[in-house]
Parts: structure tokens; sequence; C-alpha cells
């Protein structure tokens, strides 16, 4: 990562105001970057304190047309698109809500940004949900988009939206992002911060499938790295229209997971409970990040072990 690359650098975050948007913008004012967030909430209070120029924040409704004039205001150089609804739960349970976030906000937000000439490098946030059950793994970009959830297949919209917008001139690459997880993780259900929490808590942590499921799990600070170097490299390397998955090195099965945690935090006792059918059905997660190491250099630097424990250490004390 280029940390000078951002100097002085006109940045603009779309969706800034979220647990990832935060840490992001947080990173780009530590290399300087002159950044604005474009947010349906005054997000103000969550930059207070932060290094280099102040946070402008911008409050609007992407969905109702707002953001074009920020954008001609702002007139970036580069932008970061993390708005939508999250989750796959979130969007089963509103799949109208989901289609609006995922799908045609990013129209809308390509749309806004096509007349905008000064913008050189525009990363969307993806999601592995889109590659669905795979036959083959490792999962490289060049899979199918096999996703059928409602939240897959609004972020399946996106994506092939963001693509089309490539013949008209938008510099825009897709950043395809594993679980994340973090110290402040807004999901409290998701399985390490329930287990952190269980387990500090002297708790057996609860797993609600049979265990067996196998995914990637990121730490936050790789996935901002990750949105960095995209970024960066975008412009210098003609990426336009390319996809970039960032996952770790191999999967861990929920029930590794959370014996992991257990050990790190000093408590391997705290066997967990299992509530799924030890012999129902379990999902297979891989992702390819040897596009990502080849073309942008980029690869996972946190274990696993080390970023539990400094998630566990930042998320306050056992409740």
């Amino acid at each position: 990562m280029r940390s000078n690359f951002w100097d002085n650098r006109r940045v603009f975050v779309v969706g800034g105001g979220g647990y990832l948007g935060i840490e992001l913008v947080r990173a780009l004012a530590q290399y300087g970057a002159r950044v604005t967030v474009f947010d349906r909430a005054d997000c103000r209070p969550a930059f207070a304190g932060f290094p280099g120029a102040p946070v402008a924040v911008k409050v609007g409704d992407l969905l109702r047309g707002d953001l074009a004039a920020s954008l001609a205001e702002v007139q970036p150089e580069t932008c970061f698109h993390l708005a939508g609804l999250p989750g796959v739960a979130a969007s089963q349970a509103d799949p109208g809500a989901a289609f609006e976030a995922n799908a045609r906000g990013v129209w809308l937000f390509l749309l806004a940004a096509k007349v905008q000439p000064g913008i050189r490098e525009i990363v969307l946030a993806s999601s592995n949900h889109v590659y669905g059950e795979q036959e083959i793994l490792p999962t490289g970009e060049d899979s199918p988009l096999r996703g059928a959830s409602t939240y897959a297949v609004s972020k399946i919209c996106g994506d092939y939206a963001a693509r089309a917008f490539v013949q008209y001139g938008l510099p825009i690459a897709l950043a395809r992002i594993t679980n994340t997880f973090g110290a402040v993780d807004p999901h409290s259900e998701h399985i390490i911060s329930s287990t952190i929490r269980a387990v500090l808590a002297g708790r057996r942590p609860v797993i609600r499938g049979n265990g067996k499921d196998s995914k990637g799990f990121l730490y936050y600070k790789d996935t901002i790295n990750a949105f960095l170097t995209l970024a960066e490299e975008l412009q210098a390397k003609r990426l336009f229209g390319e996809a970039f998955n960032f996952a770790p090195d191999s999967p861990i099965t929920v029930l590794e997971l959370t014996r992991v945690i257990a050990r790190v935090l000093g408590r391997p006792d705290l066997e967990p409970a299992i509530q799924g059918d030890p012999n129902g059905p379990f999902e297979r997660e891989y992702l390819s990040i040897e596009k990502a190491r080849r073309v942008l250099g980029w690869s996972p630097s946190w274990r696993l072990e080390d970023a539990v424990r400094e998630a566990a250490a930042a998320s306050g004390p056992a409740h």
C-alpha cells in the first residue's frame, strides 16, 4: 500500500457512517486524504478526533437523488461505495429494501458518478455471497454468480450494473469481501462477536447450525487495506470492471473457529453448544485470493488468533 497516494486527495465515501465506513475514513484521514462522507445519518460525532483535516459529512438519501449535488460540489478523485442493506437475514426479512439499497442504490450512484469527469477511481464493496454454492473450490473471480438468497441476488445486480457502466468510462472495480469481523460489529449475532462475548462472560458459545459450515473470516484491518490497495492500483493497472476476492488464505469450520476463540481467550474448557442437526447439510465457502495477490500484491496480514485477541481486548468488558 502506498500511503503517499492519499496525501491531500479528495475522497468521497458513500455509506461512510457504517462500521466499515468509519474505519475506512479513519485510515484515509491518517494518510492525509481530504474525506467527505455521504450518509443518511449525521455521523459527524463518529469522526471526532480523527487526524488530519476535518472529515466533511453530507447528510442525504441516495435513493431520493440527493447524491448528485454532493458529488458535484466535492469533485472527488476517488470514491468508495459502501452503502447498502447488509446481511442475509435483514434482506430476507425485507426484500424490497434489499433491492432498493443494493441494486437501485448502486445504479443511482453510478448515474451520479458518470457525469463527474474528475473521478479517477471507484471501489464498489461487493460480497462473497454473490458466488453462492460452487462445485469447484477455491472460487475464483470468473466463477459463475450463483447466489440465490435475496441478499446475494441484490448484490449481483449491483455488480452487473457496475460492470455495465465501464462502457461509459467509469473507472470502477469490485471488492468481493468475505465475512469481516472486528471489535465493534453491529451484527451481534455474528459468530465471532457472539463467541467472544460468551467466552469473556464465562459462557459456552452457541452454534446455531451443526458447526460444519466452512467459511473465511477476515479481520477488518485487512479489509480496509484491501479497499485502499485496490483504489491505489485501479487506474495505474487499468483494472476497470475487474472483480477481486479478499479473504483469508484458507477457510475454517465454525466449530473449529469457536474453539480457536475459546483457546485464545484462555477458556478452552468452554466447548460450544451445537444446536443444529449433526447430520444436517452444511455450506463450504473458499474464495481464491490468487488474483489479488498476483495483480495487487495484496494478502491478509492478520493471523486469526492475533485478530481475535485484539478484537476481544477492544470489545469492552464482558456482559
